[in-house]
């Protein structure tokens, strides 16, 4: 419980200095999402803690579970708008990209409860244990699907705001040590939920302290290509072939919807 204490503290107090840093930047409005996202993790972790070491009148996993479902549909709209803020230049290829996020999510959560329903039994261990499963599946689509975007804009001679890549690279690192520690425990016994619970809160204070020293106001408008640095004739062809993809896609959806 001790440990648990000490990474809840440390999170907390990372996420509300990144969320002064936002401010102070006036970055809040930018990334609205995520703004949210940062004030609902501190709101949720203080609820959590004063249920289980001030009151304990109820179990605090009902707590953390029911607060995952909200952590998931945020965590889903950051990369869904990360996805479209990456694809900005290129607006066809933005609406496939996105119906295969939205479609692969879907698949995600009903995997999710066909793995999670036989899995658990009992009321509140077989609750928390279910949305670990469901938390498994959901963390790990996304992990794929940001794996897919950095490997685009690894490839592609793509140019985005130095924020974005900042904040693209910061989520893999989470959700890469998420899945991976979600799977561990799927081998583990039970009782390390604990244990995995604070090893992926130190993580992600650990995302909280680089997105805070790394995001500045000129990341805003700065580009930065983070991907493979190529000839300018292989640059320029890449990028037509990008061009034309986008053009196909674009004349398909115009043929649909006449």
């Amino acid at each position: 419980m001790h440990w648990t204490l000490v990474a809840e503290i440390i999170s907390d107090a990372l996420a509300l200095i990144l969320i002064f840093r936002l401010l102070s930047l006036r970055l809040h409005s930018v990334y609205g999402v995520f703004f949210l996202f940062l004030v609902f993790e501190i709101a949720m972790s203080l609820a959590t803690l004063a249920e289980t070491h001030l009151y304990g009148a109820f179990d605090y996993r009902t707590i953390w579970a029911c607060s995952r479902v909200v952590s998931w549909v945020l965590s889903i709209w950051i990369i869904y708008r990360l996805l479209g803020a990456i694809l900005a230049n290129y607006p066809a290829l933005q609406a496939f990209s996105r119906k295969i996020f939205g479609c692969a999510i879907v698949l995600a959560i009903v995997v999710g409860f066909l793995t999670g329903i036989p899995e658990y039994s009992s009321r509140i261990s077989g609750m928390v244990g279910f949305v670990l499963v469901l938390d498994r599946v959901i963390s790990t689509t996304a992990l794929i699907l940001l794996i897919a975007v950095l490997g685009f804009i690894l490839w592609f001679p793509v140019k985005m705001p130095r924020n974005l890549a900042v904040f693209s690279i910061g989520f893999a690192v989470y959700f890469t040590a998420k899945t991976t520690f979600l799977l561990a425990l799927s081998f583990w016994s039970h009782e390390s939920l604990r244990l995995v619970s604070n090893a992926i809160v130190l993580v992600l204070s650990g995302c909280y302290l680089c997105w805070t020293i790394l995001l500045t106001p000129q990341g805003k408008v700065a580009s930065v290509q983070i991907g493979h640095s190529w000839r300018p004739a292989d640059r320029e062809h890449l990028l037509l072939q990008l061009e034309a993809v986008n053009a196909s896609l674009l004349r398909t959806a115009r043929g649909s919807a006449s």
